[in-house]
Formats: C-alpha cells, structure tokens, sequence
C-alpha cells in the first residue's frame, strides 16, 4: 500500500479502523523508507504522516523500516515521522551504492532532461503528474535514434498491469515515472 492508499482511500482508512483486522496484523514494513524524509515534505507529503498509524494499531505491533540509501540523517528524520521509540534497533549494513547516484534537481523545461539520453545509464526521473510524464517521453524519445528510442519508456497510473511489469523486468534505461512506481511512481525510465 502507499501512503496515499493508506491515508486517502475511504477503504483502506476503514481497513484500519477495523478491530479484527488490526488483531491479525503484525507489521507494518516500510519499504524505500528514505522517502519519509526525502519526500515526506513537498513531493509525496503522505509520507510525512506515515507515524499517524502507530496509535491506529496495537502495541505489538512491529514497524520495520527499510532502505538501501538512508544517510544518518535521513535516519533521524525517518525515527521522528515514523514515530520510532528511542531504544529501537537500527541495523545498518552501509549504503554506499556505486550504481545509485540520488540527485535533487528542479528543471525548468523538459530540455535540462537532455543528459539523461547521452550518457544511456539506467536513469529513474520523477514527476508529479501522468501528463508531466507524458511529456518527458515525447521529449526524450526524438533524440535519440530509431533503435534506440525503446529504450525511454514511461510508468504511470494508466498503464496496464502488463506493461507496468514488462517495464519493470526489461527496466529501461531512462524511464519518466509519476507518483505511482514506489508505490509504483510517474515516471521515465531509461535503460
């Protein structure tokens, strides 16, 4: 479920009000938990409420939250959004990740995008709509060759189960992505 599923869908806010379901359930795992920090504040701002589902739940209850790319202040970020208690467990194994490089940049037209078809390493762009998403793919596609041009694909809400796993196995090299790729976002892939 994503975060917006969690705290937008009438369903699912009913799901965890729910007493015998919330009886059966024993953890809630937070998967890319360096989007509570990261995303939490402007991009996907459900992720800063994800902590509102502790007292939703049972004591028992066990969160686990994880991440290959949490620097240690992401992780203080992450223990104080997600509610963590102070003596809890922190495991980390590094993150020092030679093939993910994370980069914050605000383009101002879809031409800043230019690089990510030049170098043609496998590049995961954000965007906050479908039609932004769109319009990357229109954008990328035409520059580069013909053969190549498979190779940009976009994932978003309207496409097919089918495709969005095809893209998923295959992963492009750039790949335009909306909201919906980690919880399955808007987005170009490139590959």
């Amino acid at each position: 479920m994503t975060p917006e599923s969690i705290f937008k869908s009438n369903t699912l806010t009913r799901l965890w009000k729910m007493e015998g379901w919330k009886q059966r359930l024993e953890t809630v795992v937070l998967g890319e938990a360096h989007c509570v920090s990261e995303w939490g504040q402007d991009f996907r701002p459900e992720y800063a409420r994800i902590g509102k589902l502790r007292p939703m739940l049972h004591h028992r209850v066990a969160f686990v939250a994880l991440s290959a790319t949490l620097s240690s202040t992401d992780i203080k970020k992450l223990r104080a959004t997600a509610e963590f208690r102070p003596d809890v467990n922190i495991i980390n194994v590094g993150n020092d990740r030679s093939n993910v490089m994370k980069m914050k940049n605000y383009a101002r037209s879809f031409k800043d995008l230019d690089f990510v078809v030049k170098d043609m390493k496998k590049t995961i762009v954000y965007f906050e709509t479908r039609f932004e998403t769109q319009r990357a793919l229109c954008h990328l596609r035409p520059l580069l060759d013909l053969p190549d041009r498979g190779k940009v694909a976009a994932f978003h809400a309207c496409k097919s189960d089918g495709i969005k796993e095809l893209y998923m196995d295959k992963f492009r090299r750039v790949m335009p992505v909306s909201k919906e790729f980690d919880g399955r976002a808007n987005q170009v892939l490139v590959q």
